[in-house]
């Protein structure tokens, strides 16, 4: 399994980090199903191919998704979008 820069953080056990390790196993699932996976989401067409350390930065985004500060950041985009769909549905 690939992992960001806090694998340490990664413990199965733990509830307050059970939401890291869950984005990081879904997202090792997705790059072991598709192995073109990560580089489809960030390179260009041109054949340009991540470096380890890349991979790396992505999958420490990934992980910090999952912890509580990434969860708020993803609460702050959900009710962004859903004002604007509310928004838009009134217009």
């Amino acid at each position: 399994m690939k992992v960001g820069f806090r694998p340490y953080r990664l413990i199965e056990t733990d509830p307050y980090h059970a939401k890291e390790v869950a984005f990081v196993k879904v997202f090792n699932k997705e790059m072991e199903y598709n192995k073109n996976f990560i580089h489809q989401i960030i390179s260009s067409e041109n054949g340009f191919y991540l470096s380890e350390r890349e991979e790396t930065i992505v999958l420490s985004v990934i992980q910090w998704l999952g912890t509580p500060v990434g969860q708020g950041f993803l609460e702050e985009v959900n009710k962004l979008t859903n004002k604007q769909a509310i928004n838009a549905k009134t217009v």
